[in-house]
């Protein structure tokens, strides 16, 4: 499902929703590891400095590396830079990481809605 509309991470269906749709997952997925890496990321690319060049989060493993920085790339959640080895965060990857960082895991997994395994629209649960 392709929803153009931007999710509101100030809402924790959204986040959720934003996690199926853009990331993936699903009622099997382990959300806390999965947020984890997450914001580890995207904290790295908000960071400055040498450090910056390295994939070391994720083991050295350079096939993660691409295909998340991709994704997230995608998202709008980094900026490509000269080289995806050296990301910057958006404006919405800002958004996004104050929000995991605000709400527990637990939160984000027991929100009011319960995405579908084929996404959910951003927004269909307002009142």
């Amino acid at each position: 499902m392709v929803d153009l509309r931007e999710p509101d991470f100030t809402k924790t269906q959204d986040i959720h929703a934003f996690l199926f749709n853009v990331f993936g997952g699903c009622g099997c997925s382990e959300l806390t590891p999965m947020v984890d890496t997450i914001k580890e990321l995207l904290a790295w690319a908000g960071s400055d400095g040498m450090e910056r060049t390295k994939w070391t989060r994720l083991g050295y493993n350079a096939g993660a590396y691409y295909i998340l920085m991709g994704i997230m790339d995608n998202a709008d959640l980094i900026d490509h830079g000269s080289a995806i080895r050296a990301p910057f965060l958006t404006d919405k990857g800002k958004s996004f990481l104050n929000a995991l960082n605000k709400f527990a895991v637990e939160e984000i997994r027991k929100c009011p809605a319960e995405p579908s395994y084929d996404g959910l629209s951003y927004g269909v649960f307002e009142a």
